[in-house]
C-alpha cells in the first residue's frame, strides 16, 4: 500500500468517525457518503497486482566455443522462453533448440557448413534430456588454426531477413613447463611425481610463436581417473579462477605461474574415497616408457588459454558479483537483425601427464 493513499485514508477515516461522532442524528446521509468513500479508498489503494510477463518477443541464444584441438565444434542456437506456468516444467518437456537454420563458419582462407544434428542427449541438468546442435567438422586441412579470426553466420531460408552474427580469435595454445616429462639418460620418458599433498607451483608460456596473442584470461584444471569397484570415476579439480597474472609464485617473460594451496587438491581427492568398504584402484602401470603415447594418464593437469569474449561472458555471469541488490544485462558478442544473447568464443588447452606421489597413493587408499 503506497504511502499517501495509506496516509489519506487514514485521515478519511478519523474524518468519517468524527463526523459520526458529532452529527450522528442530524446528517445520516453524510455518514452513508463517508463511509461510501472510505470503501473506494481502501479498494483502491491496497491494488498491487502487477503484470509478471513482459511482451511477446523474439530472443535468440547462441553459444559455441571453438577448440582447435577438436575435429568438430558443435554450435547451439534456441529461443529464451517465458511461459505463464510454471519455467521449470515447461523447461523439462520442451527443447527450446531451433532446428533448420543455416550455420556457417568462415576463416583461415576455409568456408564451413554445419550439419544439424537432431536428439543428442544432454549429459547432466533436469531440464528437456535431449537438444539439437550443429556440428562443423574441422580436421586435417580445416582444422582450425592459432591466431585466426573465425566468423559465426547463422541465418535461415524461411526468414529473409533473419541473421546472427559473431566472431572470435582463436588464442595461442600455452606451453605447461612445470610439471613435465622427465627423461632418464636411456631416452625413456617418465611421469613427474606432484605432491598435491602439499603446494603445487604450475608455470607455462603464453606465447611461443611470436605471433599476437589473443587470449584473455587462463585457467587449470586437475583431472583424475580411476575405479571404485572395478567402475570408473573421475574427480576434477577446478577450474580454477580466471587469472592473467602470477598467482602466489613468480612468473616471467610470457610465462605465468599459479600456486594451488597447501593439499587443496588432494583433500578434494580425498573426499571421493571415504567409503572404507570399497576398493580404490587408478593405472599406474607405464609410469615409464619410451614413447609418449604409452604414458600413464591417469592424473592430467591442463592449462586453458581463453578467448577475450568468453572470458567477458565468464567473469560476467560469475555469480561471486551478484546480490539481491544487484541487476546487470548479461554479456554477449551476438550481434544480428533479431535481438539475441549468448556467447561465441575459443580456447586452446595444453595438458601434461603426471603421477602421484607414494605418500598421497598410501594416504587415498589406492592400489590396496
Amino acid at each position: 500500500m503506497a504511502n499517501t493513499a495509506a496516509r489519506f485514508t487514514y485521515f478519511s477515516a478519523f474524518y468519517i468517525l468524527r463526523t459520526y461522532h458529532l452529527s450522528m442524528k442530524r446528517h445520516p446521509l453524510l455518514i452513508l457518503s463517508s463511509f461510501l468513500l472510505l470503501l473506494f479508498f481502501l479498494s483502491e489503494s491496497c491494488d498491487e497486482t502487477f503484470e509478471l510477463n513482459a511482451p511477446y518477443e523474439d530472443i535468440w541464444v547462441v553459444y559455441g566455443v571453438l577448440n582447435p584441438q577438436d575435429s568438430i565444434q558443435y554450435i547451439r542456437v534456441s529461443k529464451v522462453f517465458q511461459p505463464e506456468s510454471d519455467a521449470f516444467l515447461y523447461a523439462e518437456n520442451n527443447d527450446e533448440s531451433v532446428p533448420g537454420l543455416k550455420v556457417e563458419l568462415e576463416g583461415n582462407d576455409w568456408k564451413y557448413t554445419a550439419i544439424q544434428i537432431d536428439s543428442v542427449p544432454k549429459q547432466e541438468g533436469s531440464f528437456f534430456p535431449y537438444t539439437t546442435l550443429y556440428a562443423i567438422y574441422t580436421q586435417g586441412d580445416s582444422a582450425l588454426e592459432e591466431g585466426e579470426r573465425y566468423d559465426l553466420k547463422i541465418s535461415a531460408d524461411s526468414l529473409p531477413d533473419f541473421q546472427l552474427n559473431a566472431y572470435t580469435l582463436i588464442p595461442e595454445e600455452p606451453r605447461i613447463t612445470s610439471p613435465s616429462i622427465l627423461t632418464r639418460d636411456n631416452g625413456e620418458k617418465c611421469l613427474q611425481q606432484v605432491p598435491f599433498e602439499d603446494s603445487v607451483n604450475i608455470s607455462f608460456f603464453t606465447q611461443i610463436s611470436g605471433r599476437k596473442n589473443t587470449a584473455l584470461e587462463y585457467e587449470i584444471r586437475i583431472l583424475m581417473y580411476y575405479e571404485e569397484d572395478s567402475i570408473p570415476k573421475r574427480y576434477r579439480f577446478g577450474p580454477t579462477k580466471l587469472f592473467n597474472v602470477s598467482q602466489s609464485c613468480s612468473g616471467g617473460f610470457n610465462r605465468l605461474c599459479y600456486k594451488l594451496g597447501n593439499g587443496v587438491v588432494f583433500q578434494g581427492m580425498k573426499s571421493r574415497m571415504l567409503d572404507t568398504s570399497s576398493v580404490y584402484t587408478y593405472n599406474r602401470t607405464e609410469e615409464c616408457a619410451f614413447g609418449l603415447d604409452s604414458l600413464t594418464r591417469s592424473v592430467v593437469v591442463s592449462v586453458t588459454a581463453i578467448d577475450t569474449f568468453l572470458s567477458y561472458y565468464i567473469i560476467a555471469n560469475d555469480p561471486r558479483f551478484l546480490n539481491l541488490n544487484t541487476h546487470r544485462k548479461e554479456y554477449s558478442n551476438i550481434q544480428g537483425s533479431d535481438k539475441a544473447v549468448g556467447v561465441f568464443g575459443a580456447i586452446a588447452t595444453d595438458s601434461v601427464p603426471v603421477a602421484l606421489t607414494g605418500r598421497a597413493r598410501f594416504d587415498l587408499g589406492l592400489n590396496p
